[in-house]
């Protein structure tokens, strides 16, 4: 059934959000101000049939399969109304964990074509290798040549993807190609072929050479390299392994690195938990010891090649534990006056618990979910600190995601 609908927000997806009645309708690809026409289904959600008048924030997407592609959902909507909107995100998550009037700075917001990794999906059509990604909500490949959101070097390499993985599909002619841009060159990994034969071998080596690889994995087992990925993280150099989880982009791992060594100044003992590869971990050991913890053994193994091999840091020691099942004590935590976190979506509810009957006077929280991280500042604030600033950060650019930075502290 066709409606008319005036589209009043955004929902947490980067849906339009309307009424029909008094039942809220998710319209995707529309923009707060526009009046539309769309087909509601059962469940209450609709799909674009008509513009009839065009939000004024409205704007044209660059993209020529928006709306057909999975990936972005807000590239039609103008810069300020996103970057605004991602800050109203999370003052609301924070509101209705009961915090007033919280401290949120305006959103950094990172330009367009930085992202640095990408999984894209190749599916065999007859003789032709198709790259692109997954329609939304469908498994339906939606082939393209080129992405802006991509760092130039890895969207100029998406032509390339069919003839390095088009040898190696199975009968299923499906893969999975992971890009990552390091210092050193792109690192790619295919997923889900077969193994080359000595013949195909060689022709892949070729390949490499031609797309200037830093190296090529398949299923995760090194096939050819041409030099060693590498991240350079302040004076130290940080191997990848293939799937290495990174921040989304160099320039908003620099942003948010920044704000993390900025509130952390003056602190001389850290503890760095989820730490990764060590993102926040070797620019803070440029001014402070710091101890490292994760649960994830090759990234642990990563950040101490990395610390072993650099000059003019203070001491760094990894450890590795599962914070969700074993946090730090108050005991553990004594010696130490500075704790920065940057979980996983699901936040770090057990370590934060963990965090209130502690003398550390200073806590820097990184989040990727405005949700999680109200419920930890709430269970940090009950426990007597208090949350004397938020910074939001938008290195996903057209997506609904916002990152966040965020700063505790108690006499």
């Amino acid at each position: 059934m066709n409606q008319t609908l005036n589209i009043t927000g955004l929902g947490g997806k980067g849906d339009g959000l309307a009424l029909a009645g008094d039942q809220p309708i998710h319209v995707p690809y529309t923009a707060p101000g526009d009046v539309v026409t769309a087909e509601i289904d059962k469940k209450s959600r609709g799909r674009l049939v008509e513009i009839i008048t065009p939000s004024p924030h409205r704007m044209e997407a660059p993209c020529p399969v928006f709306g057909s592609c999975g990936g972005c959902s807000v590239q039609h909507i103008s810069a300020d109304y996103i970057a605004k909107w991602k800050r109203d995100q999370i003052i609301t998550a924070l509101e209705h964990r009961g915090f007033e009037a919280p401290n949120v700075a305006q959103t950094i917001t990172l330009p367009a074509g930085l992202r640095r990794r990408a999984s894209l999906s190749l599916r065999r059509q007859g003789k032709k290798v198709e790259v692109g990604f997954l329609a939304s909500k469908s498994h339906n490949l939606v082939p393209i040549e080129a992405c802006p959101a991509l760092h130039p070097d890895l969207s100029a390499l998406i032509p390339a993807l069919g003839r390095l993985a088009g040898p190696l599909m199975t009968r299923k002619g499906e893969m999975r190609a992971r890009l990552t841009l390091t210092d050193t060159g792109i690192d790619l990994d295919l997923a889900g072929g077969r193994e080359p034969d000595g013949r195909q071998r060689l022709a892949l080596v070729e390949e490499v050479r031609k797309a200037k690889l830093a190296r090529l994995t398949l299923n995760g087992d090194i096939c050819v390299a041409v030099q060693n990925p590498v991240l350079n993280m302040g004076k130290a150099k940080v191997p990848i392994f293939p799937g290495a989880f990174l921040q989304a982009s160099a320039e908003g791992e620099r942003t948010l690195q920044k704000l993390v060594t900025e509130a952390a100044a003056g602190c001389q003992r850290i503890v760095d938990l989820f730490c990764g590869l060590g993102t926040l971990t070797l620019p803070l050991a440029a001014h402070a010891e710091v101890l490292a913890i994760d649960s994830h053994t090759p990234s642990l193994d990563a950040l101490k090649s990395a610390a072993n091999h650099v000059q003019g840091l203070k001491r760094i020691k990894v450890e590795r534990r599962d914070l969700a099942q074993h946090p730090l004590s108050a005991i553990e935590l004594k010696k130490y006056d500075c704790v920065v976190f940057d979980p996983p979506r699901a936040g770090a509810e057990a370590q934060v618990v963990s965090l209130g009957p502690s003398s550390i006077s200073k806590v820097i929280g990184v989040s990727c979910n405005p949700a999680s991280f109200a419920r930890d500042a709430r269970i940090l604030c009950d426990a007597g600190y208090t949350l004397t600033r938020i910074t939001p950060v938008d290195q996903f650019v057209w997506s609904a995601h916002i990152e966040l930075v965020g700063e505790f502290e108690r006499p």
